[in-house]
C-alpha cells in the first residue's frame, strides 16, 4: 500500500506485481519487437528481391535502367567517342600519300621503240624474202615477236604494214605517254584512261597502248600512316570527369553506348564492385532497421501489439509494394505513396503514420535508385498527408486530401524538376504523373479503408462521426423512449469532449461513447430518475436488491443492444466500464437498513472499471452531471467542491487505477468540466413584466 496527497485528502493506493504479469510484460515486449522485426524484413526482402539481385546483362546498350546508378568513386579518362570520332576525322581528311614510280615510264618508251624497232626489222624481212603466204608471215612475225616484253596481235602488225604509217603512230603515241604520265598514273584509273583513248587513237594505236601503258603511281600506306599518327600525337581529346556520387544513369533512362562506357570505368558492372553495393545496401538496412526498433520502441510500440493495427499496416504495406512493383519505370511519378500514410494516419494516429510511412519511403528508396526527385515528391505526399490526415471529417474528404496532395505534389515536384534541368517535356510529363498519383492516392485510401474497418473491426474518425449521427437507429430509439436519458447524454458528452481535448485524449470518440453508454436504460427507461417525469418512481415499491439489479443491468443491456446493432468494441466497453464497479449506495443503505448483514457485491457494478483515459473521463463526467443536476444552487465554489468530491471517492474506491490518468491530468479534467457547467447553468436576468 502506498500514501499520497491528493486533492486535499490522504489516499491509499494498492499495488501489486506479481511473477505472472511481469512474464506477461515481457512476452509483450517480445511481441511488438518481433512484429518491427517482420516490418523490416518486407521491405528488405522486396528490395533484395526485385532490385539489388538483377543480372548484368540489364545494364546492357538499348535497355532502360530500372534504378538511378550513383558512380562509387572519382575518375578522370579520355572520352573514347570524342577520341574516336577526332581519329575517323583525321583520317578522312587527311590526303593519301602516293609515290611515283619514274622507270615505269622508261619502261614503256623502252618497250614501244622495241615494239617499233622489231617492226622495222620484220618489215625489212617480209620484202627481201618475198614472202606472200599468211602462214609464212604468221611465221616470221612470230620469231620477231615471240619474246618481246609486250604481246602485239599479228592482226595489228597486219594493219600497220597496210596503212603503212608506222612512224605517225610512234610519234602519237609517244606524245600521249609523255602527257599521261605527267601527274602520274594510278591501277584503278588505269581503265578509265583506257576508256578515254578509245575515243582518240586509231584501232592499231589503242591496241599498242593498251599493250604497253601501266601505271606509276603507287598508294604510300606507311607513309599516310606516318602522317596520321604524327596528327593524332598533336591532338586533344576531351577529359571525361566523374566524381563521386555523381548519376551515371536515372531510373528509366536508356543505356546507350556512352552511359556503357561511364558504367564500365567506374567498375559499376565489375563483380567487386558488385559485392560493394551489397555490403552498403547491407549496411544501410541495419542502420535503418536499429532507427525503426528505436522509433517504435519509444513512439508506437501500443499500435504495433494491437492486432487490428499491426496486420492492417501489414495489408497496406503490401498494397503499396504491389504498386511500386507493377507501375512501368516510364510511369514511376504515379505510385500513390500518400496512400500508405492517408490510411495509417485514419485507422490510427499520425504520429503511427509519420514513423510508419517515414520508415517505408527510407526502406524503398534503394528500390527507388536513391532517386533525389522521387524522394522529395514522396516526402512531400507523406508531410501532406499527415497534415489533411486530421481535417478528414468523412470519406469525401479523403478524395479532397488525395487531390490537395496531387496538386502541392505537382508544384514542388515542377519546381525541381527546373533545378535539376530537366526537359520542358519531362516537366510536363512528370507534372501530370504527380496530380494523378495524389488522386490515386485519395482513391486507392477511400476504396481499401472500409474493408479494414469492417474485417478487423477499426474504429475510425470517419466511422465514429457517422456513429455521432443523430440519425442513427440507436440514437433515435434512445431520443424516443427514454428522453431524459438522452439528454443527459448530450451533457455528459459536452462534459467529457471538452476534458478529452483539453488532456490530449481522443475527443471525437470521447463524445460519440457518451451518445451510447447509457443506450442499455432503453430496455427500462422509467425505472431511471432522469426519465421519471410524472413524480413516479418504480423502486418505491420494489425491494432494494431487486432495484439495485435493475440499474446493474443497464450497462450489460447496452452492451448486448450495441453488440446486435454492431456498434464497435471499443464504444461497447464503455458501456461496461463508465460505472466501473462501484457501489450503489442509496440502495445499499437501504438494504443495510433492513438487513446489517448483507453482501456488498450485491450492489455494485460487475464492471469491469475504466481502463483507458476517455472511459475514466466518461466515468467522471457521468457521475458530475448527474450530481450538479441535483444541485439548488450551481454557484462555481460549490460545484467545484461537489467536482472534486465525486473525484475523490472515484479515486477511494479505486476506480481509476486501471485507467492512464495522472495527477495533472485529473487537475486539468476538474478546471475543464466546472467552466463548461458554469456555462451550461450560468444564471440569466428575469424578463420584466410589460407595463400596459
Amino acid at each position: 500500500m502506498r500514501t499520497i496527497k491528493m486533492l486535499g485528502k490522504k489516499i491509499s493506493i494498492k499495488v501489486e506485481s506479481t511473477g505472472k504479469e511481469s512474464s506477461k510484460l515481457k512476452k509483450l515486449q517480445i511481441n511488438y519487437k518481433l512484429r518491427l522485426i517482420f516490418i523490416a524484413l518486407i521491405f528488405i526482402f522486396f528490395v533484395f528481391f526485385f532490385n539489388i539481385g538483377k543480372a548484368k546483362k540489364e545494364y546492357e546498350i538499348g535497355n532502360i535502367s530500372e534504378s538511378t546508378i550513383l558512380s562509387p568513386l572519382s575518375i578522370e579518362y579520355e572520352d573514347k567517342f570524342d577520341k574516336d570520332f577526332v581519329v575517323e576525322q583525321i583520317k578522312m581528311n587527311t590526303q593519301p600519300i602516293y609515290t611515283i614510280d619514274h622507270q615505269v615510264k622508261i619502261n614503256v618508251i623502252k618497250n614501244l621503240n622495241s615494239i617499233f624497232d622489231k617492226y622495222n626489222m620484220f618489215k625489212k624481212n617480209l620484202i627481201t624474202l618475198s614472202l606472200k603466204t599468211e602462214s609464212e608471215k604468221e611465221n616470221l612475225y612470230n620469231s620477231f615477236f615471240k619474246d618481246t616484253n609486250v604481246q602485239i596481235d599479228f592482226k595489228t602488225i597486219k594493219k600497220m604494214l597496210e596503212e603503212d604509217n608506222d612512224h605517225i603512230i610512234k610519234s602519237n603515241l609517244l606524245k600521249k605517254i609523255d602527257k599521261i604520265y605527267e601527274n602520274g598514273i594510278e591501277e584503278t584509273e588505269l581503265n578509265l584512261l583506257k576508256n578515254e583513248i578509245k575515243n582518240i587513237f586509231s584501232e592499231v594505236e589503242y591496241d599498242i597502248f593498251s599493250k604497253i601503258i601501266l601505271p606509276d603511281k603507287f598508294y604510300d600506306e606507311e607513309s599516310t600512316k606516318e602522317n596520321i599518327a604524327v596528327q593524332l600525337k598533336n591532338i586533344e581529346v576531351k577529359k571525361v570527369k566523374i566524381n563521386f556520387g555523381d548519376i551515371i544513369i536515372s531510373k528509366g533512362e536508356v543505356i546507350n553506348e556512352e552511359i556503357k562506357e561511364k558504367l564500365d570505368k567506374t567498375g559499376v558492372l565489375d563483380k567487386l564492385s558488385y559485392l560493394r553495393k551489397i555490403f552498403g545496401i547491407c549496411l544501410y538496412f541495419i542502420c535503418s532497421t536499429i532507427l525503426f526498433m528505436f522509433l517504435g520502441r519509444k513512439y508506437i510500440k501500443k499500435e504495433i501489439i494491437e492486432n487490428k493495427i499491426y496486420f492492417s499496416t501489414l495489408i497496406s504495406i503490401c498494397i503499396m509494394l504491389f504498386f511500386l512493383k507493377i507501375i512501368p519505370i516510364k510511369l514511376i511519378f504515379l505510385f500513390p505513396f500518400g496512400f500508405l500514410i492517408l490510411i495509417l494516419g485514419i485507422i490510427s494516429t499520425e504520429k503511427y503514420a509519420f514513423i510508419i510511412g517515414g520508415t517505408a519511403l527510407i526502406y524503398i528508396l534503394p528500390y527507388m535508385g536513391f532517386d533525389q526527385l522521387l524522394f522529395i515528391v514522396n516526402l512531400t505526399s507523406m508531410l501532406i498527408a499527415i497534415y489533411y490526415v486530421k481535417q478528414i471529417k468523412n470519406r469525401s474528404d479523403i478524395i479532397n486530401a488525395g487531390i490537395y496532395m496531387g496538386l502541392i505534389k505537382t508544384v514542388i515536384g515542377s519546381g525541381f524538376c527546373i533545378i535539376f534541368s530537366y526537359e520542358a517535356v519531362d516537366i510536363i510529363w512528370i507534372a501530370l504523373q504527380l496530380l494523378l498519383s495524389g488522386i490515386a492516392a485519395g482513391m486507392l485510401t477511400i476504396s481499401i479503408l472500409p474493408y479494414l474497418e469492417n474485417y478487423f473491426n477499426i474504429l475510425t474518425n470517419i466511422k465514429l462521426l457517422e456513429l455521432g449521427d443523430f440519425s442513427n437507429p440507436l440514437l433515435k430509439e434512445l431520443l424516443m423512449k427514454a428522453p431524459g436519458t438522452f439528454h443527459h447524454s448530450l451533457l455528459v458528452a459536452t462534459l467529457a469532449e471538452n476534458a478529452a481535448e483539453a488532456i490530449g485524449a481522443n475527443s471525437t470518440f470521447t463524445r460519440v461513447a457518451c451518445y451510447y453508454h447509457d443506450i442499455g436504460k432503453t430496455k427500462r427507461p422509467t425505472f431511471f430518475v432522469e426519465n421519471q417525469f410524472y413524480g413516479v418512481n418504480p423502486h418505491d415499491t420494489l425491494n432494494p436488491y431487486l432495484s439495485a439489479l435493475i440499474i446493474r443491468s443497464h450497462t450489460k443491456d447496452g452492451e448486448k443492444i450495441a453488440r446486435m446493432h454492431k456498434i464497435p468494441k471499443e464504444v461497447r466497453d464503455i458501456m461496461s466500464e463508465h460505472q466501473g464497479t462501484t457501489l450503489l449506495a442509496y440502495f445499499y443503505n437501504k438494504a443495510k437498513n433492513d438487513n446489517p448483514d448483507i453482501n456488498e457485491s450485491d450492489f455494485r457494478y460487475d464492471g469491469p472499471k475504466p481502463r483507458t483515459k476517455e472511459s475514466a473521463i466518461i466515468m467522471l463526467a457521468d457521475s458530475i452531471e448527474a450530481a450538479v443536476r441535483s444541485l439548488d444552487h450551481k454557484n462555481p465554489v460549490i460545484v467545484e467542491s461537489l467536482i472534486r468530491k465525486i473525484i475523490n471517492g472515484k479515486i477511494e474506491e479505486d476506480q481509476l487505477s486501471e485507467a492512464e490518468l495522472t495527477f495533472k491530468d485529473i487537475e486539468i479534467v476538474i478546471k475543464t468540466f466546472l467552466n463548461v457547467i458554469q456555462g451550461i447553468y450560468h444564471s440569466r436576468i428575469k424578463y420584466p413584466e410589460i407595463k400596459k
